[in-house]
């Protein structure tokens, strides 16, 4: 049985340079017509992206490594005094020792016997996979194309050399990542970079990424990755790449290597034949990076609808850190801004919270009792008075006993950095109908070294629903209110 090669490939260009990316696709897919029955009248009368995928998507997937090769052939440039011959794998026989030849034969054609011949033979790689999963997509203009496929014994490499080898001159964003099965997926071959069209894949001079990594490293970049709205990527290649990494299909078969490897390197004797029933019970749900990503940001590349996250934009800290907004009578730019504020925070979930026990007195007592994962309460209490913030938030029980309050400067994120930001409570205030608390950590004053002046008492919040579209319309209904009416809770999840 050959060795698995996972292979995914994703390009992000404009409209005009995907064209010329399809265009050579299909090409390539006629070159071989008695393979792939590819039919399609004039190919350049196709100005639409979206028009011509719909006739290419299903023979990209029946016959991606066709697709994705030298098939079609071109000639240089004028004046390169070069041609690259591409041909497909029923010409590879005709090749053998033949390539001097066939340059001698095309240069006397051309009037040209000097003529550098260099030959492409696709596929370079034999697939295995019957089919590929492909996928475009549309970011504020942007295309992206990605496509992911199996191989034999190496990546098809030698293809996608000579595919854009054979590509028209534009700017192409370009990530291909590779792993073998003999090495569980634990190493990642990867590169981006920004491409011109007209040379290798890896043959540009200032590549983004170009080496092997361990699939740990990449899942860092993943989970940096997730949390960047796409239509705010102006580089291709991050672009390109960042995508790359969400749909890396290999997450779980990395992690299960690693976690075999630990397993057996620490079970006891007899417990060797356990393994993938203890791999069910503390794993059972491995992450899928790109429904995380399509779970954020919900028909952002499928139909172009604006949610309140389409609209928030991602932001610097300056603009959520302005002081200028007016909650407690917000104009139509107050409310502008505050749905970026939302839209910022919902990235930044989940964060963590302290109490803040310098301005506001805390229940010791309380804290006392309390355990880790214990649920809790987010009050808030919002004033008409300009002299003070505008709102203020307590940690509850369930029951109503309070904890403490929270103060602006006690936030951070597992993601990002928070720190102090004015709006930050009021902004958490107008999400907590959708927000869930439970205490990720506490210690009481008596238990810690006898020089501790505070207690720790730290809650994790976190999205209680995926009801992004009622985000922003409770909030204004919210704010539409006079504040002694405005105060609320936080969601309670038994369990």
């Amino acid at each position: 049985m050959a060795n698995f090669h996972t292979n995914l490939l994703v390009v992000a260009a404009d409209e005009q340079n995907m064209l010329k990316l399809l265009k050579l696709c299909a090409r390539n897919l006629l070159a071989c017509v008695e393979e792939t029955r590819f039919s399609l009248g004039n190919i350049d009368q196709y100005e639409s992206v979206a028009a011509l995928y719909r006739q290419l998507h299903g023979y990209l997937d029946a016959y991606y490594w066709i697709a994705l090769s030298g098939a079609s052939g071109t000639t240089a440039p004028p004046g390169a005094g070069e041609v690259t011959w591409g041909v497909n794998e029923s010409g590879r026989e005709a090749l053998y020792g033949g390539a001097d030849r066939l340059g001698s034969s095309f240069g006397s054609l051309v009037g040209n016997p000097n003529i550098e011949i260099s030959v492409s033979v696709a596929p370079t790689a034999r697939p295995l996979s019957d089919s590929a999963s492909v996928r475009l997509d549309e970011y504020a203009g942007t295309f992206v194309l990605s496509m992911t496929y199996s191989t034999a014994w190496e990546p098809n490499s030698g293809d996608i050399d000579a595919f854009f080898s054979l590509l028209e001159p534009g700017d192409y964003g370009v990530a291909f990542l590779d792993a073998d099965e003999g090495d569980a997926y634990t190493l990642v071959s990867a590169f981006s970079g920004l491409h011109h069209g007209g040379c290798g894949l890896k043959d540009i001079a200032s590549p983004s990424v170009d080496e092997d990594r361990d699939a740990r490293d990449l899942q860092k970049d993943v989970e940096k990755c997730v949390q960047v709205r796409r239509e705010d990527i102006h580089d291709l290649a991050e672009l390109a790449y960042a995508v790359a990494v969400c749909r890396w299909p290999e997450y779980e078969s990395a992690q299960h290597s690693y976690c075999a490897d630990d397993y057996y390197e620490h079970c006891q004797d007899g417990e060797e034949g356990n393994f993938e029933r203890w791999y069910e019970e503390n794993f059972p749900d491995y992450i899928n990076y790109e429904e995380e990503y399509e779970k954020l940001y919900p028909g952002e590349a499928k139909d172009g609808s604006i949610d309140l996250l389409a609209k928030g934009g991602r932001l610097s800290a300056s603009s959520i850190e302005a002081k200028r907004i007016d909650w407690i009578s917000p104009s139509k730019g107050d409310l502008a801004q505050i749905g970026r504020c939302l839209a910022h925070m919902v990235r930044l979930l989940p964060i963590h919270v302290m109490l803040d026990d310098v301005n506001h007195a805390v229940n010791q007592d309380a804290i006392a009792s309390a355990l880790a994962g214990d649920e809790v309460v987010i009050t808030s209490t919002w004033h008409d008075s300009r002299s003070r913030a505008p709102v203020e938030l307590a940690i509850t029980t369930p029951d109503g006993v309070e904890y403490g309050r929270l103060g602006n400067g006690q936030l951070w994120s597992m993601t990002d950095s928070v720190g102090e930001m004015v709006n930050s409570s009021a902004t958490i205030a107008c999400l907590l109908p959708h927000l869930s608390a439970r205490v990720d950590k506490v210690m009481p004053i008596a238990l810690r070294s006898g020089h501790a002046r505070h207690s720790i008492f730290i809650v994790r919040i976190e999205l209680a629903d995926g009801a992004y579209e009622r985000i922003e319309e409770d909030a204004l209904a919210l704010l539409a209110r006079r504040c002694s009416e405005r105060n609320s809770r936080s969601s309670v999840k038994r369990g």
